[in-house]
């Protein structure tokens, strides 16, 4: 858990440090007046390749981070890669993982609707005590 905070607080800081760059409001007691994008490119690289591998050793936290990092890496927009992590997430007993499928199905986001697929993982999530995912049962 540790390792995924140091990651998104290190991101922000990159962004935050990007957009002061790119709208003149770069610290003015800086020797560097903007950061190198190059650089952001490499640390957000190797962040996503940890995050695959992690995947892929049973870490169904980092699964479900890595499919969110994915939807924002497509603008934003759901797809069949998010679908696959979010699934492996749920496979591996995280409840958000199921919650996100199902709701993947269930609205048709990045795969084809299917109420039977996303009732499926909505009550898979809500065994695993996801509250949002309960409400539809209710």
């Amino acid at each position: 858990m540790k390792q995924n905070i140091r990651i998104y607080s290190f991101h922000l800081l990159l962004v935050i440090c990007a957009y002061s760059c790119t709208h003149g409001l770069a610290n003015k007691y800086s020797e560097k007046k903007c950061i190198n994008f190059n650089f952001i490119k490499k640390v957000i690289s190797r962040d996503e390749k940890y995050m695959f591998s992690e995947c892929n050793s049973g870490n169904s936290s980092l699964c479900y981070d890595y499919a969110i990092f994915l939807y924002n890496k497509n603008n934003s927009s759901f797809t069949i890669d998010s679908a696959v992590y979010f699934k492996k997430a749920c496979e591996d007993g995280l409840g958000q993982g199921c919650y996100a499928i199902g709701c993947m199905y269930l609205n048709g986001l990045g795969l084809a609707k299917s109420i039977d697929k996303g009732i499926k993982f909505l009550r898979a999530a809500c065994q695993m005590n996801i509250e949002e995912a309960c409400t539809v049962f209710k």
